[in-house]
């Protein structure tokens, strides 16, 4: 092959890959595209996965071989897969027998399979992004993405606000082409799901991805677009009916995500605050600048500040709870029956009765039914779990007693025909990995969060707003994790592959930084 011809080949190459990554962004929010969901026999199933699987063949393997690095925060990543194995190893003795027609081997190959799809996001989303030029286009096409799942749930928003009805036939039928949607949810146009299987699933999204990068957008001045709108950017002008559509799903657990997210944020916004309280005040002549002034007008300063940002907390707490209870007839659960001062202790302390008897009076009880079953099997194999996909053959054992008055906890044990989960990722690591697995997973999860919040010193528009949107999405995924179990949702791991590229790429332009200094450097002689 002549060089001519290689370089064209290598061209055409680039650009395949690059349209194909800009597909999975943009079919980031379908996730469960209903050919691929009706052949694997799974919900999960997102569109993106198909050109994220191009790429991992076509473009991330010869890029590896080639001696490509990938950052270092992916390292652990591979000794969680190590104790994954382990734990799956010794869950073959701890099961016996099949358990609703399912084999243990196939739930291992199963969990495996849902680990591989997440890991090829991540790994995907670490090693691409190399540079901030690709940063750029990431951060355009994720946002473009993001329109359409918006644009597709204002739609949604019309006939539920609007014309106050359920959707259309045509609609229905429009959905039901591409989009796997929760059997139950034929009478949907009560809560918006999106391009999501539910509205939980929309909620999720919305509060790990994209409220996160427009609200980093918009705290941080910045934006993927050159298009303004009067002062206005794109992000700006999505924030507040992203916002709108995230309330209209009536989220739970994502709203303690979305608050997590705005407490960080309020946090940032109460120290810059602060800081320019003090330098205002020290900058005024009225100040003789001696050591008990300075310390006194910052004690003055850090106090009226506190007691300012406190007040703007409660109220944003109590909006929200509002709001929420106006949406979401749980949540006013909680305000027509408040727990006692008692029961607070009693659930702050973590009792394991307090728990089930007050999500049974708030009407989640099934949720906490799952968590509390899944803690029962850490504690009964606390060291190596029982196994990557083997919580489900132990849920009968080690299940409360409560459980079974719920005709949802019966309907799964006894007549699905699937086993039951136990619907948090973070309990879920501890059931099935022990100490040993969770140990890693939080590890790597810490780096991620210390890779983003690092990285935040950059003062490129790319690499930072990236960088903050990735370490809002994974504070948020704290809250997340107690929501969804699945290893192939690829919001957390799109977070944290953003995370390992910006931290790789503000290492590397800091170690350049050191070394221009070093050559600079008058050399003495």
């Amino acid at each position: 092959m002549t060089p001519v011809n290689a370089a064209r080949l290598s061209r055409i190459g680039r650009s395949l890959a690059e349209i194909a990554w800009a597909a999975a962004l943009i079919t980031l929010p379908i996730t469960s595209f209903a050919p691929f969901a009706n052949t694997l026999g799974s919900t999960v199933a997102p569109l993106a996965a198909l050109p994220i699987f191009l790429l991992l063949i076509g473009w991330l393997l010869p890029h590896l071989l080639r001696s490509a690095a990938l950052p270092r925060e992916t390292f652990l990543v591979f000794i969680f897969i190590l104790a994954a194995l382990l734990s799956s190893g010794a869950g073959f003795l701890l099961s016996s027998g099949d358990f609703e027609g399912q084999s243990i081997l196939g739930r291992e190959l199963r969990a495996f399979f849902t680990l591989g799809i997440g890991l090829a996001f991540y790994l995907l989303f670490a090693a691409w992004n190399n540079d901030t030029p690709r940063l750029q286009a990431t951060w355009r096409w994720l946002s473009i993405g993001g329109m359409l799942a918006l644009g597709w749930a204002l739609l949604q928003a019309y006939f539920i606000v609007v014309e106050k009805r359920l959707y259309p036939p045509w609609l229905e039928n429009l959905q039901d082409l591409f989009l796997l949607k929760i059997p139950h949810a034929s009478s949907r146009g009560l809560r918006i799901d999106g391009l999501a299987y539910e509205p939980s699933w929309f909620a999720h999204q919305m509060v790990m991805l994209y409220l996160p990068l427009w609200l980093a957008a918009t705290y941080l001045k910045t934006s993927a677009f050159k298009f303004r709108l009067w002062r206005f950017s794109i992000e700006n002008l999505l924030l507040l009916p992203s916002v709108f559509v995230f309330f209209l799903a009536q989220p739970r657990v994502s709203m303690l995500s979305l608050l997590l997210i705005l407490v960080f944020l309020f946090v940032k916004i109460n120290l810059a605050i602060y800081r320019w309280l003090v330098r205002r005040i020290l900058g005024t002549a009225r100040f003789s600048r001696s050591g008990a002034q300075v310390a006194t007008v910052r004690r003055l300063t850090a106090a009226a500040t506190l007691l300012g940002m406190l007040t703007i907390y409660l109220a944003t707490l109590v909006g929200a709870v509002y709001l929420a209870s106006r949406l979401d007839w749980r949540v006013q659960l909680l305000l027509d029956y408040p727990p006692s001062l008692l029961e607070i202790w009693a659930l702050l302390t973590l009792n394991e009765t307090a728990l089930l008897n007050f999500s049974f009076r708030l009407a989640f009880m099934e949720r906490v039914v799952y968590w509390v079953t899944g803690w029962h099997i850490f504690q009964q194999y606390p060291w190596l779990g029982v196994g990557l996909g083997n919580a489900g053959f132990h849920f009968l054992e080690n299940i409360p007693s409560i459980g079974y008055s719920s005709w949802e906890v019966r309907g799964l044990l006894y007549h699905l025909p699937y086993l039951p989960n136990i619907k948090s990722l973070w309990v879920r690591l501890l059931a099935e990995t022990g100490v040993v697995g969770f140990s890693v997973f939080l590890t790597w999860f810490y780096l991620q969060i210390h890779s983003a919040w690092v990285s935040l010193r950059n003062l490129q528009p790319a690499l930072k707003t990236l960088a903050m949107a990735s370490l809002l999405g994974l504070i948020a995924f704290i809250a997340e994790g107690f929501s969804l179990d699945s290893f192939a949702m690829p919001y957390l791991w799109v977070c944290a592959g953003l995370a390992s590229a910006v931290g790789m790429i503000y290492r590397r332009q800091w170690r350049q930084k050191l070394r221009e200094e070093e050559d600079h450097e008058p050399t003495s002689g």
